[in-house]
């Protein structure tokens, strides 16, 4: 996979100078041969385990496992008209002089080039074939940490190459001699994996009284009950109710505190009572002490959980939507009535709102608010698993050109005038013949048909639209494979 750069126009005096220019201020990317030479000089390295190094073909190396400590992954290939006998084997370490054991998983796989794309979380792969990417962890800074290997091997969290790239960058990766692995990591964010929801405790009430101040001995009248203040409590200022029917049947003698509610249910009467106790004053004399209090009647009580964005039919005028919950687990809702009627507030749990459309009051309170669930996504990471002899990959200028085996695929032009994208055209080698041109967008690949059975596939990984000449570049992967 050679990073080799072919040149196809003469330029003018001037068209070299403004070339010269671009280049000096182009970003620096390393070659594929750069990233080769590296992965040599890591696999020397006998201090440390080789993690995404060179496996010749013929030989072994043992290459250190992304799983548990101690445990080493073994892989071998062997290549025949392009088919594969992949051989992995595991050697546990040797514990308390016992003789280590081995197992072998051999199979048959063909060889063929294969790309996927997904957004990826922590944990889930890219099937890639014979072999799969895993994003192993997102780091603080970004940078996305991925591990190559059979996908049963990555299952035991055993892997034959380890890449470390940062965000909207790309690399590759070589396996051995003939198969390497290309990936394109996106930006990474933030997504909602399981959305929020909250359950909600709902009263609509037929009846809401004047908020009305009784002296000790004043009753009120509530939609059938009668609400009388005997007294206050010397200790806490509880203010102390007896409640009739209309008929004078003492129905309950209760004690309410300041700021609290009381329900109650009397099926002779056959509604609810809400009774809340507002302020109270706490005098000397029968005259001076009062108890300023609200009574709502209502037939209506649900309990509807809804999770983010379901709405809820209450009745056949009013309905409730919860909307959102915000980054401090409070309820975004809103009520709405058939007539268009809206409403919309932010709720904490086990707080309690009250409200009135078109006549008919609500008491809504939030029993419990669940957070959404979040988690860091690699959005649409792009792997391609490759023939290394087949395909190349840099950062090339307008005019220049990546070779395969038997075509040269030139970026001929960028251009801004249907967003940003660059233009490449394909020349077979020998003839010198144009045989398909296309356009790339960043991000996006394309499968071009060459005749004699092959194709060109394209993945522009990033584009730099400069408005000079020599300042107009893109970076893409470019592989020969059979259609």
């Amino acid at each position: 996979m050679a990073g080799k750069i072919w040149k196809f126009r003469k330029s003018s005096k001037e068209e070299k100078v403004s070339e010269k220019q671009g280049r000096q201020g182009r970003k620096v990317f390393r070659t594929i041969d750069t990233l080769l030479e590296k992965s040599k000089d890591i696999a020397k390295r006998a201090a440390k385990p080789v993690l995404g190094g060179l496996l010749v073909v013929g030989t072994t190396a043992t290459i250190s496992s992304c799983g548990p400590k101690n445990e080493y992954t073994t892989i071998k290939n062997y290549y025949n008209n392009e088919t594969t006998e992949y051989s992995l084997t595991v050697t546990p370490p040797t514990q308390y002089g016992n003789e280590a054991t081995q197992e072998e998983e051999k199979r048959e796989i063909k060889f063929q080039s294969a790309s996927a794309e997904a957004d990826m979380r922590v944990g889930s792969n890219l099937d890639l074939g014979p072999v799969a990417v895993k994003l192993e962890d997102i780091t603080d800074d970004g940078d996305l940490i991925y591990i190559i290997g059979a996908p049963q091997a990555l299952s035991e969290n055993k892997a034959s190459a380890y890449a470390k790239i940062y965000n909207s960058s790309d690399e590759a990766i070589f396996l051995d001699d003939n198969m390497g692995v290309f990936i394109h990591a996106k930006q990474s964010n933030e997504q909602v994996v399981e959305e929020g929801k909250a359950a909600f405790y709902l009263e609509f009430f037929d009846y809401t009284s004047p908020v009305t101040t009784l002296d000790v001995g004043e009753s009120l009248y509530a939609d059938g009950y009668v609400i009388k203040l005997d007294d206050l409590d010397k200790n806490d200022g509880s203010a102390i109710f007896s409640i009739y029917d209309e008929n004078g049947e003492l129905i309950s003698q209760e004690k309410v505190q300041q700021g609290r509610d009381l329900y109650l249910y009397y099926a002779p009467v056959g509604k609810d009572l809400r009774l809340s106790v507002i302020e109270t004053a706490m005098g000397y004399t029968l005259s001076t002490k009062w108890a300023k209090i609200e009574a709502n009647t209502s037939t209506h009580v649900q309990t509807p959980e809804l999770d983010v964005g379901d709405t809820y039919p209450i009745d056949t005028t009013y309905s409730i939507t919860l909307d959102d919950i915000t980054y401090d687990s409070r309820a975004v809702y809103s009520l709405e009535t058939t007539d268009g009627t809206y409403f919309t507030d932010v709720i904490g749990e086990d707080e309690k709102r009250n409200t009135s459309l078109n006549g008919k009051h609500v008491s809504i309170r939030a029993n419990s608010i669940i957070p959404p669930e979040t988690e860091i996504v690699s959005e649409d990471t792009y792997a391609r698993l490759f023939h290394r002899d087949k395909a190349a990959l840099d950062s090339v200028g307008v005019g220049e050109a990546l070779e395969t085996p038997n075509y040269y695929v030139e970026l001929s032009d960028v251009r801004t005038d249907d967003g940003i994208y660059a233009v490449f055209d394909i020349y077979e080698k020998g003839t010198g013949n144009r045989v398909a041109m296309s356009v790339g967008y960043a991000g996006k690949e394309v499968e071009l048909g060459v005749g004699n059975g092959k194709k060109i596939v394209i993945y522009t990984a990033q584009i730099a639209p400069g408005y000079t000449f020599g300042n107009k570049w893109a970076r893409f992967f470019v592989e020969e494979a059979d259609n």
